[in-house]
């Protein structure tokens, strides 16, 4: 997104952790999220495994997740997390949520209006005060 508003930050931003903490903790919380002990993390965390179009390659990340009008949906930021572009035109996903494994299909929203839309709908949903809390842990 190219917009930004009065303070010179974009609209929509990231919640990413700094890369050198997500080295240290997203080995220890995937394994949590395949235990029993998922209980204690995955009200919003969930495992994203998908196939890397390019090298085949697959991968498993950690990511916040959202349920907006019964889609189930991953907040990414626009900078960084270049995992993201393996979903534009959707691809296959299995997703580890709530003890579960789940198949299904992601789709790369890149819409500005349609970003702003899906966004808008999640701030409604969890009011301002939780949406910033969550920031924080996404």
């Amino acid at each position: 997104m190219t917009a930004s508003n009065q303070g010179g930050y974009p609209p929509v931003e990231g919640a990413e952790p700094p890369e050198k903490l997500a080295k240290v903790v997203n080995p220890i919380v995937k394994i949590l999220l395949r235990s029993p002990l998922h209980r204690l993390i995955s009200k919003h965390l969930m495992l994203l495994a998908f196939e890397g179009r390019k090298t085949g390659r697959t991968y498993s990340v950690v990511v916040g997740r959202h349920k907006v009008n019964d889609t189930l949906v991953v907040p990414t930021g626009t900078t960084g997390r270049r995992w993201r572009l393996n979903f534009r035109g959707g691809a296959p996903v299995v997703v580890t949520m709530g003890g579960r494994r789940l198949h299904g299909r992601g789709e790369l929203v890149e819409d500005p209006e349609e970003v702003a839309r899906i966004h808008r709908l999640l701030l409604d949903r969890l009011g301002l005060k939780n949406a910033r809390r969550l920031q924080r842990f996404a």
